[in-house]
């Protein structure tokens, strides 16, 4: 044996000595609030707390509404599907990291939470849409490269992903939630064949990344599905559903006055009951009457 190739053996074998019993690691923080799943009991009930709170804030701005409007406890069926675009962003690459290993998470991991936001009770994706939230992960891959190419045969050196994962809202920068994902994989021997997309490290930070993405989609159905106006072709008054899907009629909404919202004037509840998917939904008087929102100056919270 030549005086390098013993020294590779010699560098080899300490480096596997010291990562006996090791094993990737995966570590997870989501921020944001989390809310059990349940029915929040009488829509007109609903409709008084909301109005009374909108009167105290004085104010029908869209944080105005989404704390107003949030439930306490979320229902087990949405009252509208809201959209969401998918947006993973690729780290730079890492010389501790292959081009495989890359891959095989972004495609991986794109491809489970498109299933999740399909599947999740109140959300869909889209491709583009103005009117959408953001769900967006980014990687960020580090590691130590080995200086021998000898051990790097043998050796997989010390590496870890960070995977940080936010959802925010259409149009605005805003963050709803935000969860991150850390697996650490230490050093090791390396394997006769290609890793498959079995490892542990992948799986479990795809485990993470996807329980995490849950609780976020929970977060944002908590938060109240708030309809626009809009006029119909033929003139009318009618809830814009531009970009939403399965809204139903029957479903109840509590007209909120965008200018003016202290006024004693009590607001209208409404019942949809005609829908033309993807385009607007024509509603009748419940209490109170429509004439105050003739001049679109109004919004419809979901009750």
């Amino acid at each position: 044996m030549s005086d390098r190739s013993s020294m590779s053996f010699r560098i080899v074998a300490g480096l596997i000595a010291s990562a006996m019993c090791a094993a990737a690691t995966s570590h997870a923080q989501t921020i944001g609030p989390t809310q059990s799943i349940d029915h929040d009991g009488d829509p007109f009930a609903r409709a008084e707390r909301i109005e009374a709170c909108l009167r105290d804030s004085g104010s029908a701005s869209p944080e105005a509404l989404r704390l107003c409007g949030r439930q306490t406890t979320c229902p087990k069926t949405a009252v509208a599907s809201r959209p969401i675009q998918l947006n993973w962003r690729d780290g730079e690459a890492h010389p501790a990291w292959t081009t495989n290993d890359r891959a095989r998470l972004t495609d991986l991991g794109s491809a489970r939470l498109a299933e999740l936001l399909e599947r999740h009770t109140g959300t869909h994706r889209v491709n583009s849409d103005a009117q959408a939230a953001m769900m967006t992960v980014e990687t960020r891959f580090s590691g130590t490269d080995s200086a021998h190419r000898e051990v790097g045969d043998w050796v997989k050196m010390p590496r870890e992903v960070t995977l940080t994962l936010r959802l925010q809202r259409a149009g605005t920068s805003e963050v709803i939630g935000e969860h991150t994902v850390q697996a650490r994989m230490p050093i090791g021997i390396r394997p006769y064949q290609r890793e498959t997309s079995s490892a542990t490290w992948l799986q479990r930070s795809l485990d993470e990344l996807q329980r995490g993405a849950s609780n976020l989609l929970d977060t944002y159905a908590c938060e109240p599905v708030v309809f626009p106006f809009i006029k119909t072709p033929k003139g009318r008054l009618s809830l814009d559903l531009r970009g939403l899907r399965q809204v139903q009629p029957g479903l109840r909404v509590l007209l909120v006055p965008t200018t003016g919202v202290a006024s004693a004037e009590p607001y209208a509840v409404a019942r949809i009951t005609h829908v033309e998917p993807g385009l607007y939904a024509q509603l009748d008087a419940i209490s109170g009457d429509l004439n105050g929102c003739t001049n679109g100056d109004c919004v419809a919270v979901a009750l």
